[in-house]
Parts: C-alpha cells; structure tokens; sequence
C-alpha cells in the first residue's frame, strides 16, 4: 500500500521536507519523473 512519495527534484531542500509527502491529497493530479520514489508498506 502506497502512502506517500518522494519527489526527486526537492531532494536537497529542507524547506520542502526533502521532497517527501506523507499522506498527500488524492484529489490532485502528479506527474512522477524517473528518479522519484513511492513510500510504501510492506510485508515480508
């Protein structure tokens, strides 16, 4: 299960958390590049 994402371009920038969204809003549409990252749960 998905939960969140890490956009690559923002990686370095702390006032932007570095990029990472926890529990974002649904309703808006994103457009992922290459390099960004899905947080997700998992289970062995």
């Amino acid at each position: 299960t998905a939960f969140g994402f890490r956009l690559n371009k923002e990686s370095k920038d702390r006032s932007r958390n570095f990029g990472i969204y926890v529990n974002p809003d649904k309703s808006i549409e994103r457009k992922f590049e290459n390099k960004d990252e899905l947080i997700v749960f998992a289970e062995n």
